[in-house]
C-alpha cells in the first residue's frame, strides 16, 4: 500500500507532524485513536472486497490515509474552496494530496468537487463509504443518504461518525460555566458582522444574559435547530428509509457515535 521502507505507522507519525500546522498537535493523535476504536468496536468495517473506498468531506485526507492500510484504493472527495477550520488557504484537498505524495501514499487520491455529483456520477463504485463528522453539515440527508446508497456495491458498508445533542448541550453549558473576555469580545463582534453584513448565523446573548454559541451547522441559525441536527434519528432515518440496514450504533467519544449500515445484496 505504500511505496516505501518505513512501516506504515512510521508513515503516519511523519503525516501527522506534516498536518500538524494546518490543524494543530491534537487532531491526528485523536483521529487515529477514534480509528482504532471504531474498528474495535465495528469489526466488519474491514471486511473490504478490492472494490475503492471513499471518503465524504475528506479535509486533509488524513483518515483517507489511516483507511489505506485496509483498502486497495481510497477515494477523498472535498470542496474545491478552503476550509476555515484548516489554516491553510487553499483547498485541504490540494493541501492534503501533497503532503500524502511526499511520504510515498500512493493509493489515495483527493478529489475536490461536490459529493452529490461525485456520488450521482460513479454508478455501483465503493465496497464502503465513510466520513468523519460531516453529515451534520449536510442539510439534505434523505439526498446524500440515497446518492450513497446507489454509489455502493451490493453488500457494501456505510460508516459515519456524527456528533450527538451531547455534543451541543456541552458547548452551551461551557460558554456560559466559563465564558471568557475573548468570548464576550467575539460575540460583539459577531453582532456588529450580523448588522453590517447581514450575516444570519451568530453567537449571541439571550435576554436573561446567556451566551449561545454559534451553530454547527452552517445551514441554520438556530440553536435549537442544531440540536435537533444532533439527534441520533436525524441520521439513522434517512438511511433506513434510503434501503439501508442499519447494523450497529456504538459510542466514540463523549460527544460522537459511529453509524453502521449496509446495502442489501
Amino acid at each position: 500500500m505504500v511505496m516505501c521502507m518505513k512501516t506504515f505507522e512510521n508513515v503516519v507519525s511523519q503525516c501527522g507532524r506534516e498536518f500538524e500546522p494546518f490543524v494543530g498537535p491534537d487532531y491526528c493523535r485523536v483521529r487515529t485513536l477514534e480509528f482504532q476504536l471504531q474498528t474495535m468496536l465495528q469489526p466488519a468495517l474491514l471486511e473490504l472486497d478490492d472494490k475503492p473506498v471513499l471518503e465524504l468531506g475528506c479535509g486533509l485526507g488524513f483518515k483517507s490515509l489511516l483507511w489505506s492500510r485496509h483498502a486497495r484504493e481510497v477515494v477523498g472527495i472535498d470542496m474545491d474552496a478552503p476550509y476555515h477550520g484548516f489554516n491553510t488557504s487553499e483547498p485541504s484537498v490540494v493541501a492534503g494530496q501533497r503532503v500524502l505524495d511526499s511520504v510515498g501514499v500512493n493509493n489515495v487520491t483527493l478529489r475536490a468537487g461536490d459529493l452529490f455529483e461525485h456520488l450521482d456520477s460513479c454508478g455501483e463504485r465503493y465496497s464502503l463509504i465513510f466520513s468523519d463528522y460531516l453529515m451534520e453539515h449536510i442539510s439534505d440527508l434523505p439526498r446524500l443518504a440515497s446518492c450513497m446508497h446507489k454509489a455502493l456495491a451490493p453488500g457494501g458498508r456505510t460508516v459515519h461518525t456524527v456528533p450527538t445533542t451531547q455534543a451541543g448541550l456541552l458547548e452551551l453549558v461551557r460558554a456560559n460555566l466559563e465564558p471568557s473576555l475573548r468570548d464576550v469580545w467575539e460575540i460583539v463582534k459577531n453582532y456588529a458582522k450580523r448588522f453590517v453584513r447581514g450575516e444570519k448565523r451568530h453567537a449571541r446573548f439571550t435576554p436573561g444574559g446567556w451566551i449561545v454559541p454559534i451553530t454547527h451547522s452552517e445551514y441554520t441559525a438556530s440553536y435549537n435547530k442544531q440540536l435537533r441536527i444532533y439527534e441520533l434519528e436525524s441520521y439513522v432515518f434517512p438511511l433506513m428509509e434510503a434501503g439501508f440496514i442499519i447494523e450497529s450504533i456504538v459510542p466514540l467519544r463523549e460527544t460522537s457515535v459511529s453509524i453502521l449500515a449496509r446495502k442489501a445484496l
